[in-house]
């Protein structure tokens, strides 16, 4: 009998500062491929923002989490997340 081995993170999320209205971008690598990914700002699942322009990503193992133009209201906890395992990363924006 085989059993499946859950995916890792072999890249996690880092914490990252920027000033308003820079572009940010979150990235993390699992160890396998996977097909669905979600993302979680402050406990909140995080839908793709079309007016902003904010979608999250995933190519294979690669994840990327894109902000173009960050606002003091994207300071939060992000987190990554394939069923259990996840990785959080702390954006903190600052003031012009």
């Amino acid at each position: 009998m085989v059993l499946a081995t859950l995916a890792t993170w072999i890249v996690p999320l880092e914490d990252i500062t920027c000033m308003e209205e820079e572009s940010i971008t979150f990235t993390c690598e699992l160890s396998k491929p996977v097909t669905k990914v979600e993302w979680v700002k402050d406990g909140k699942l995080l839908k793709p923002d079309q007016k902003r322009n904010i979608i999250p990503k995933h190519d294979g193992a690669k994840c990327s989490l894109t902000i173009p133009k960050t606002l003091g209201d994207d300071t939060a906890e992000y987190t990554c997340r394939i069923g259990d395992v996840q990785t959080t990363g702390k954006l903190t924006v600052q003031g012009l």
